[in-house]
């Protein structure tokens, strides 16, 4: 919001404590797991609610991998999505998994809610749930354990019309490689299993996507005798990480980043007055690892809690 202008913000705060323009720096958040390297685009704290799983399928020759990634914040732009009608429909609350979806439709008894299961496998196989039925749906509140949104205007909807709602989700079908097993005694020993280059490249070159791959560097090599030989690790992309990846990637259940730290999840906890609610940022993590100084003032700025974002105050 533009300084000394009037907050146009829907969103008004519930101050907390005494007034406190609260000081942070900003990381990326991060994960090593199944044979690389994770890491987010952006920075704060919300950037921990983006989880990521390699999952596997099948059996050799036909395996079948995917690597998934489920941003779990709320974004109804991207997880409203509807056909023969333009639904005015507040979300409130979507805490799905990466292979569920709920599905607003008319049947026998009026129209009702559904959880349905997302299939990712490109074999042929039943769906991961059977069908649940989560209850009637009206103009007003519809709120259940995991699912929480508004409708207006439900009686001007035809009955063909159907809404779905999604979680943030990318997927990215894993390839298949092979290298010469070093501790063979016959040099045409081939180990196979999922590339993690080709991961790599598949996700960077999404820009739709939350997280990269570094590139990596080499790790530190022992002092040969006598002396000689670097014992210090090569960086790759980013300063903190001293790893390589594995031969292979190998499948681990859908795991959050961590680390992410600065612009809270919610604007919610802080007093910086009665009509904005604004943390000042000192330092901020740059793309290569290491920490600059930033010195920017940011003001939420959306509809609640949940929905909207952290804008620079200038």
């Amino acid at each position: 919001m533009p300084l000394n202008l009037p907050n146009l913000s829907k969103y008004r705060p519930h101050p907390v404590g005494p007034v406190k323009l609260q000081t942070r720096s900003s990381t990326k958040a991060r994960l090593y797991a199944g044979g690389t390297y994770f890491r987010s685009k952006e920075r704060g704290e919300v950037q921990n609610l983006i989880r990521v799983g390699i999952l596997e399928d099948g059996v050799s020759p036909n395996k079948e991998g995917v690597c998934f990634v489920h941003n779990t914040t709320l974004k109804p732009d991207e997880q409203i999505t509807a056909s023969g009608v333009t639904p005015l429909i507040e979300l409130y609350k979507l805490s799905l998994t990466e292979n569920e979806q709920v599905t607003i439709a008319h049947t026998t008894t009026g129209w009702r809610a559904t959880k349905t299961g997302i299939r990712w496998q490109i074999a042929p196989g039943p769906a991961p749930f059977p069908p649940v039925d989560l209850g009637p749906v009206q103009d007003g509140l519809f709120a259940v354990a995991d699912v929480a949104f508004k409708l207006t205007g439900l009686s001007s909807w035809p009955t063909t019309a159907v809404v779905v709602l999604s979680p943030r989700t990318r997927r990215y079908t894993l390839v298949v490689h092979s290298v010469t097993d070093p501790n063979s005694t016959q040099s045409t020993t081939q180990l196979s299993g999922w590339d993690p280059d080709a991961l790599r490249q598949a996700v960077n070159a999404d820009m739709t996507c939350w997280i990269r791959l570094p590139v990596r560097g080499t790790p530190a090599t022992a002092p040969e005798p006598g002396g000689g030989g670097s014992t210090s690790a090569i960086h790759g992309e980013d300063m903190q990480d001293e790893g390589v990846d594995a031969n292979f990637l190998t499948a681990f259940a859908m795991t959050n980043l961590s680390g992410g730290n600065g612009l809270p999840v919610a604007p919610v906890g802080l007093n910086t007055g009665p009509d904005r609610v604004m943390v000042h940022l000192n330092y901020s993590e740059k793309d290569d690892g290491s920490m600059g100084e930033l010195n920017q003032v940011f003001e939420w700025v959306g509809d609640t809690a949940t929905i909207g974002s952290w804008q620079r105050y200038a």
